[in-house]
């Protein structure tokens, strides 16, 4: 049975400590219901365990496929599961800015508490804060995947007013992401074949991983002589500018609509 009202204010009354949080942490996942084959539904049950454990309205998994040790923050990032559509349209907002709280969890490599959107009065990721904020979001945490020096990606928790996670909470969430680090790894220890050490195989089999963003970053590569990290700068600019997703914008360089290199549209 999932922890009630009772075993929660107890959780969030007591100070953190890390072999507590984790074994309550395993507790809230275990209490899940058993998931559907495939890696989404496993993260999905995460994120559903997170969203009880965090006391939040929701949660998502984003993960960094190709990320290995030495990668930058600039590779495409997924939403590779969610306890909702909602969170999961809130999730996409970054990785169509490239900012917010977990590109920020990534690069640091620690927890990133935002419990107010908006509060920066936009000096931190404005663009980010007045997007989330149109979709009702009032607090998002961010807790990295990662072991050692290699970062997997992010478990978010997503909360419709402002709220701030006191530290045993806090401790719940980091415990719940060296969690699905752990289910992450132990997964592609079972189905990589290719023998490479320090990182995720590819999860092209399991996940939506905007493979037409992949190849328009190539494409704007090549074009225009420029890094990867340019070109992905480029196409989230061209975005942000049009009020477009990052897919229709990789869509249209993909369909020959688009020219970067000037742009504009051919």
């Amino acid at each position: 049975m999932t922890p009630g009202t009772a075993d929660r204010r107890q959780l969030i009354d007591r100070p953190a400590h890390p072999v507590d949080a984790r074994t309550r942490a395993r507790a809230f996942l275990d209490a899940q219901p058993p998931p559907l084959p495939g890696l989404p539904p496993l993260l999905d049950r995460v994120c559903c365990a997170a969203t009880e454990a965090l006391v939040a309205d929701g949660a998502t998994v984003t993960l960094v496929p190709a990320r290995g040790l030495d990668h930058d923050v600039a590779e495409v990032q997924v939403v590779a599961g969610s306890s909702g559509d909602l969170y999961r349209r809130a999730a996409e907002v970054e990785l169509d800015l490239g900012e917010g709280p977990v590109t920020q969890a990534l690069l640091g490599g620690h927890p990133v508490l935002v419990p107010e959107v908006g509060a920066s009065d936009g000096w931190r990721w404005p663009a980010w804060e007045a997007r989330v904020q149109n979709l009702g979001i009032g607090a998002v945490h961010a807790f990295p995947l990662q072991l050692g020096a290699a970062r997997f990606g992010a478990l978010s928790a997503f909360h419709g007013r402002p709220f701030a996670l006191v530290p045993a909470v806090a401790g719940l969430g980091v415990a719940l992401a060296a969690l699905t680090t752990e289910l992450l790894l132990d997964r592609a220890a079972r189905t990589d074949r290719s023998g490479r050490p320090g990182g995720l195989p590819p999860l092209g089999d399991d996940l939506d991983l905007r493979i037409e963003v992949y190849q328009a970053q190539g494409m704007v590569m090549a074009a225009l002589g420029v890094t990867m990290a340019e070109a992905l700068a480029r196409m989230r600019a061209r975005a942000f500018a049009t009020g477009k997703d990052l897919p229709a914008v990789a869509a249209e360089i993909v369909a020959g609509r688009l020219d970067l290199s000037g742009d504009g549209t051919r």
